[in-house]
């Protein structure tokens, strides 16, 4: 099978956890799609080839498959030890990826900036990687309140991401910021487009309902001010 077939079923299985997303969208900032994102980097890893140490190969698809399992501790160790001694390699750049995203985890806010802001700075070429840590930098930016910051990560990962369900996703975190800033006409603006291009999109409905509700608030707004 090769990626983009695997991509595609993995992207599948994605929509099918909207459900559930849509009912515990405060856990999901964080965890939403981690599994797939390890999948599909093992996917591409092992389709590409290193060039180095095939031992450094064995230990990094280890370690992905023991944190994908919830084994963090073996596995950040092996993260670690191939940033330090190899930090050059494939491998290395892409366990700064998992090392940003275990402290976004455990609540290690600026240690998980730190690792995401040095993934996006090693070169690697893997869009999908990219907008899942611009995505993770989006959720550390809400948590300080930064909600300008924020969104713009939010658009980079869009542009990165080659899958449609988290362009939608990044849409529907854009919306929601909006609100928390109290720009409503802005966010108005994000449900309108997202109902415009997902109409097949899990979180549809919950848009839909959230645009009808900003127009009332701006059709209330507009009134009062006329009268």
């Amino acid at each position: 099978m090769n990626i983009n077939a695997l991509a595609r079923q993995l992207e599948d299985k994605i929509v099918e956890l909207w459900d559930w997303v849509k009912d515990h969208v405060k856990e999901t900032l964080i965890t939403v799609g981690v599994l797939f994102v390890l999948l599909i980097a093992v996917a591409i890893f092992t389709s590409s080839g290193s060039r180095y140490a095939p031992d450094s190969e064995l230990n990094y698809l280890v370690a992905i498959s023991r944190y994908a399992t919830g084994d963090t501790t073996a596995s950040i160790q092996t993260f670690l030890k191939l940033v330090e001694t190899q930090p050059k390699s494939p491998e290395a750049k892409r366990s700064l990826f998992y090392l940003g995203h275990y402290n976004l985890q455990k609540g290690a806010l600026e240690e998980a900036e730190r690792y995401f802001k040095r993934f996006l700075d090693s070169g690697l070429d893997d869009p999908f990687m990219k907008a899942s840590a611009y995505n993770g930098l989006a959720t550390i930016a809400v948590d300080k309140r930064e909600y300008d910051r924020a969104i713009s990560y939010l658009k980079k990962a869009e542009e990165l991401n080659p899958f449609e369900t988290y362009k939608a996703y990044y849409e529907y975190r854009m919306m929601k910021i909006y609100e928390l800033k109290g720009e409503n006409d802005k966010a108005l603006e994000v449900a309108e487009n997202f109902v415009e291009k997902y109409k097949e999109h899990p979180l549809f409905s919950e848009v839909s309902e959230e645009m009808r509700f900003l127009k009332g608030v701006k059709y209330v707004h507009e009134g009062s001010t006329l009268d």
